[in-house]
């Protein structure tokens, strides 16, 4: 089965596309799985990973500059529920054709805060009960719902039913526990219930992670911004560096664990 690897990343096609954003076409490449996404260093707003086979929306690095994702016609049946981490800047996302199902994965989005569009066309989660009127309530920046702008009557109606009605009471109560009992298979969660397994480097690697997230928190303020921009000129350096070992390794291992580094952001001694 094709892998999306660092090395087609690399290759495939760039663009400014009509809204001025720099965009990577990743698109009819059948892979299944989001990885490597590392090695493009971060440079892009929005990526074009439609007409693929890809089965979870996870697998992301932290990405602060990528914003919109188009993943139309995949196989995707799972949300992570680390979007809000991995994508802190995200705006849309559009999964026209694919195959999610559950509203647990749409409860999964609701710490996306900047989340402005979300397209679910032709996805069984649409024929649900109040489908809707939940994905309203639960995300309260959507501004776009499967390409119907929401209106504040509509936002009314679903504050209405999922906090006065017996019914969107239930409903809500249902989902929450369905979340709650699902597994994530997700790295943040990996990093919280496996906190004491793995080797010491990938435990560093683990602690760098969290630093790189505490740091591109929006709620951070540096005390020192010349520091700080210091720091984060040493990192682009680095990242390079990894980049270009990752390209010129020929072992599946061997670009794994250079992964893990790219997306910590380091090189060790």
């Amino acid at each position: 089965m094709p892998r999306l690897t660092p090395q087609l990343i690399d290759e495939a096609i760039e663009r400014s596309n009509p809204l001025f954003e720099r965009e990577i076409i990743l698109r009819g490449l059948k892979f299944s799985i989001i990885e490597n996404l590392g090695i493009g260093l971060d440079a892009y707003d929005s990526y074009d990973m439609c007409d693929n086979d890809i089965t979870k929306l996870d697998g992301f690095p932290l990405l602060k500059k990528a914003a919109y994702f188009y993943c139309n016609n995949n196989r995707i049946s799972y949300i992570a529920g680390d979007l809000h981490i991995k994508l802190p800047h995200l705006k849309e996302v559009s999964l026209i054709n694919n195959d999610v199902r559950s509203l647990t994965d749409i409860k999964r989005l609701e710490k996306c805060k900047g989340l402005k569009v979300l397209s679910l066309t032709r996805n069984p989660v649409t024929l649900a009960d109040n489908y809707r009127l939940f994905v309203i309530y639960t995300l309260p920046s959507l501004r776009f719902l499967d390409f119907n702008r929401i209106r504040e009557k509509e936002r009314a109606d679903a504050k209405k039913f999922f906090e006065e009605t017996e019914v969107g009471m239930d409903m809500l109560r249902t989902v929450v526990a369905q979340v709650k009992e699902e597994k994530d298979t997700i790295l943040f969660d990996d990093m919280e219930d496996d906190e004491e397994m793995g080797s010491d480097e990938e435990k560093e690697v683990r602690e760098k992670i969290r630093e790189k997230e505490r740091m591109f928190n929006p709620e951070f303020q540096p005390s020192n911004m010349e520091a700080t921009n210091k720091l984060k000129a040493i990192d682009d350096d680095q990242r390079e560096r990894i980049k270009k070992a990752i390209l010129s390794s020929t072992s599946i291992e061997e670009v794994e664990r250079l992964n893990k580094m790219l997306q910590a952001g380091y090189i060790p001694e």
